[in-house]
C-alpha cells in the first residue's frame, strides 16, 4: 500500500468516525421498561419464552452470545423482581440530544409528564429489541393496552394507572 492509499484510508476512517451514530438513547430506559413489564406481570417470566431476549440477557446483566434457558431467566428474573419488592422502576429519561429534542416536542405540543412518558414508551417500542420484549404481549382490548402501556412508562400499578 503506496502513501496516497494510506492517505486515503486515513481520510475514510476519519469520515466514518465523524458518521458514527451516538449510542441508543434510549438503552437506560429500554431497560427500565423491561424490568417494569417482568415486575408488573405484563410479561410473566413463566408463561412467556424470555431466555433469548436480548434487552432481558441486558437485565440480567448477561451476554447475550450465551442465551440463558427460559427456566433460568425466569428464576432470574423472579429475583431480580423480589429485590425490589416488586416496586417498579421510574424509567431514565433518555440520553441527550434525544431528551432536549423530546422536551420541544413536549412543549409544542402542551404534554404532561405522564403523556410524555408514555411518547417515550412509545418511541422506545419503535426499536427491534423493544419490539422483541413486547411481541408475546396480548393485550384482549384497548384497555388492556393502555393499562400495561400505562403501567409500564408510569411505573405505576395498573389499577392506579387506570384512573
Amino acid at each position: 500500500m503506496d502513501n496516497a492509499q494510506k492517505a486515503r484510508l486515513r481520510v475514510r476512517r476519519r469520515m466514518l468516525k465523524a458518521c458514527d451514530l451516538p449510542d441508543d438513547p434510549f438503552a437506560g430506559t429500554k431497560l427500565d421498561y423491561a424490568f417494569n413489564l417482568v415486575a408488573a406481570a405484563v410479561l410473566r417470566p413463566g408463561k412467556h419464552s424470555l431466555g433469548n431476549v436480548a434487552l432481558i440477557a441486558q437485565l440480567l446483566a448477561r451476554s447475550a452470545t450465551r442465551p440463558l434457558s427460559d427456566s433460568s431467566a425466569a428464576a432470574r428474573l423472579r429475583a431480580l423482581v423480589a429485590q425490589t419488592r416488586g416496586r417498579r422502576r421510574v424509567p431514565r429519561p433518555p440520553a441527550q440530544p434525544a431528551a432536549d429534542n423530546l422536551a420541544v416536542v413536549a412543549t409544542l405540543l402542551q404534554l404532561d409528564p405522564p403523556a410524555l412518558a408514555v411518547l417515550q414508551f412509545a418511541l422506545a417500542c419503535q426499536d427491534s429489541d423493544m419490539r422483541e420484549l413486547v411481541d408475546p404481549i396480548v393485550c384482549a382490548n384497548r384497555r388492556d393496552l393502555a393499562l400495561a402501556v400505562a403501567g409500564v412508562a408510569l411505573a405505576r400499578p395498573l389499577e392506579e394507572a387506570s384512573r
